[in-house]
């Protein structure tokens, strides 16, 4: 069976799974037989308790998706327990197993190292970023490790293909890791050449989506390339033509990416044998890369379910907080927490001038409804929204007086927050800040300014908003 036809008959089985749990106790209230449909509703409860407490108790959540949690446990208990176990259920044998990993504590070591012998190239086109790392490929001598959220068959991943097939026949020892679930609607076939050749290819998160496996939404989101210890890329995009711009579908499209020299590469290296330790039980020697002549002042930070506390969150309101002029960030996705909302509030109320960012053009239909809400609410605040025009804007991008800035893989969104294996690297430097500064105002000049319309709203938009925003952690 074919991953992306086990990806279709799975959420179909969702569905079903739900209308049935829902359903049956009204048929039965439906036709008098109250004993059986109450019994059926305290079996529920019953079963109900033990995910619930698991949910209420994961440390990375906020008060909301607890709160969002308990009310879809007391509406419906058993379409929750399953949907909780299927995507949300961090076992105790794979916390231990995870926290076991000896190049994992090592990686997260050595990402709270501040560097200052780096060199950050920012990539404003991405034709520009496959043709660099197509080049790169190539001049390979010893080694290629890539990791991205997705990989999908098209013109882009052929061109890569055919130069990584190239190096692995002049004894360049290869890894690719890939996310399961961002890749469910990719062909096997799209990676058959690259396992034959002897690639080694992982997918993770692996599952057969017909059995809760409990992992479903801790994704690796994570999207770098290293070479040889010597060159490295991480940025907002994957391997797909969408990203060149290529498809009718999604037409313009705007992304980042980084060229990187120098000492961040071996905290790169040592995020991504972390992960790779998670896929083949192994452990990894730490790497330690040299410097270069550069005075970039930088550090990589990874996070994600196997870290206690959410790092990008706890990050971003320290700069928040720490901002005095101006606080610039672009992002695809806008759905935040309630303690991220208050602080950019308080930003604001201080004098900061707080603007962001977000795509005119959406991938996917609900999220953008979602963060619409969210959009509503933080505009009656003072922050100022821009929506690209008429292109969709994947840039991950958080700029913060004259020299402050986060580059990497992280959205603005519950899943990047709290769920996501993520990698970011938190940066201060004036020249890299001008560059990136001067592509905000390029991205702005290509928007328009949101204004509120809330006002407009009827009673039942009004409250239909509020349960989304609500529900929002956990849909």
């Amino acid at each position: 069976m074919s991953k992306n036809f086990k990806g279709k008959i799975g959420i179909l089985w969702v569905l079903f799974l739900i209308v049935i749990f829902i359903t049956v106790p009204v048929v039965l209230f439906q036709y008098n037989y109250n004993i059986a449909g109450t019994s059926y509703m305290l079996a529920g409860y019953l079963i109900g308790i033990v995910p619930w407490g698991y949910a209420i108790h994961y440390r990375r959540s906020d008060f909301l998706t607890k709160f969002s949690w308990t009310i879809a446990f007391i509406l419906s208990p058993i379409a929750a327990s399953f949907l909780y176990f299927r995507g949300a259920w961090v076992p105790r044998n794979t916390w231990k197993f995870i926290r076991g990993s000896s190049s994992l504590k090592k990686a997260q070591d050595v990402d709270l190292n501040l560097t200052t012998g780096s060199s950050i190239e920012p990539i404003f086109n991405i034709n520009i970023l496959y043709n660099t790392l197509i080049k790169e490929i190539l001049a390979a001598k010893e080694f290629i490790h890539i990791q991205y959220f997705i990989i999908s068959d098209g013109i882009i991943w052929k061109k890569i293909k055919e130069s990584l097939l190239k190096k692995k026949k002049e004894g360049v020892k290869i890894i690719i890791v890939t996310d399961f679930i961002g890749n469910v609607w990719t062909p096997d076939e799209a990676y058959e050449e690259i396992k034959e050749a002897g690639i080694q290819f992982y997918e993770f998160g692996e599952q057969n989506l017909l059995v809760p496996s409990g992992q479903m939404n801790f994704r690796t989101h994570n999207k770098f390339v290293i070479i040889d210890n010597k060159i490295a890329f991480i940025g907002g995009a994957n391997i797909g033509d969408n990203y060149a711009s290529l498809t009718p579908k999604y037409g313009s499209w705007f992304d980042l990416a980084f060229l990187i020299k120098g000492e961040l590469i071996g905290n790169l290296a040592n995020e991504f044998y972390s992960q790779l330790s998670i896929l083949t039980n192994e452990s990894y020697s730490f790497v330690k890369t040299a410097p270069i002549d550069e005075k970039i002042t930088a550090f990589v930070e990874a996070d994600g379910p196997n870290i206690d506390e959410p790092v990008f969150l706890n990050r971003l309101l320290s700069y928040i907080l720490q901002a005095k002029h101006t606080v610039k960030i672009v992002t695809p996705y806008y759905i935040i927490p309630q303690i991220l909302n208050d602080e950019l509030a308080k930003a604001v109320k201080r004098g900061v001038n707080v603007e962001i960012i977000i795509s005119g053009k959406y991938d996917k239909k609900l999220p953008h409804q979602i963060g619409s809400y969210f959009v509503e609410d933080s505009i009656s605040k003072g922050i100022k929204f821009f929506r690209t025009n008429n292109i969709f804007t994947h840039t991950k991008m958080y700029l913060f007086d004259d020299s402050q800035m986060i580059i990497g893989t992280s959205n603005l969104d519950y899943r990047a927050i709290y769920y996501n294996y993520e990698t970011n690297i938190y940066v201060k430097d004036e020249i890299l800040f001008t560059k990136l500064n001067k592509e905000f105002e390029i991205y702005k000049a290509n928007s328009y300014k949101e204004t509120s319309s809330s006002k407009n709203w009827g009673i039942i938009k009004t409250s239909w908003s509020k349960v989304i925003k609500l529900l929002s952690p956990i849909l």
